[in-house]
């Protein structure tokens, strides 16, 4: 009998955290972020807000937890789901929360390569990446259909290139057996190193209608290391 894509295998080894910091972020009035675990393949993340106008030109900010990685082939994916705004009376009708999803790249440094593919819970799925240290993010989205929780995941299948796609199961049953693939897309990022950094991120890096900083859970988190 085919297994729920909700499930993930006992056997799967467990995803831990090494590290977590923010990258980019110079705040004023800082949040404060947090990484904390809420069981076995769950952490809640939070990051430190940033303080408006954010400037592109000066590299990604986000809360970053994440693991180092030495392997040309990985299949990384979560349950991602956006659970608090800064604001108190904060509803998804009155200001959006920021970018929650998963994240590789190169290093820590604000400017590195990296692919961050996830979503603007009740909003949108999004996706940026920056093929190029020191060069431009290019960002994009795919319109969802405004839930709080998608499925997300990212691929690498050689040094170079990668994959990433969206599924959400639907009203009604959340562990569909083959859920809606709502984006499959491709990337190659040149002379992406063999060591990278995988983990889970989460960055509110405009102003509002957006909120000053955003809490996430991402739980059945599964980092499955792929035969070379």
């Amino acid at each position: 009998m085919p297994k729920s894509y909700c499930v993930i295998p006992p056997t799967s080894p467990l995803f831990i955290v090494d590290d977590n910091v923010n990258i980019g972020d110079v705040l004023t009035y800082p949040g404060p972020g947090f990484t904390a675990s809420c069981g076995p393949r769950c952490y809640d993340v939070k990051d430190g807000g940033d303080d408006p106008p954010f400037d592109p030109e000066l590299g990604d900010t986000l809360r970053f937890a994440y693991k180092e990685v030495s392997v040309d082939k990985f299949q990384f994916r979560a349950k991602v789901c956006g659970t608090k705004c800064d604001d108190e009376d904060w509803t998804f009708e009155s200001m959006f929360l920021g970018d929650t999803g998963l994240m590789v790249r190169e290093s820590l440094d604000p400017l590195s390569k990296n692919l961050f593919a996830g979503h603007q819970p009740h909003a949108q799925a999004t996706y940026s990446y920056r093929t190029e240290t020191d060069g431009d993010s290019t960002r994009g989205f795919d319109g969802s259909p405004d839930v709080e929780c998608l499925w997300v995941n990212l691929v690498r299948h050689s040094q170079e290139e990668f994959s990433f796609s969206y599924n959400y199961p639907g009203y009604d049953d959340e562990c569909a057996i083959e859920p809606y693939t709502m984006l499959n897309t491709t990337l190659t990022i040149p002379n992406m190193p063999t060591t990278v950094l995988v983990g889970l991120a989460v960055s509110t890096a405009v102003s509002p209608p957006f909120c000053r900083y955003t809490e996430a859970r991402f739980s059945e988190i599964e980092l499955l290391l792929l035969d070379t």
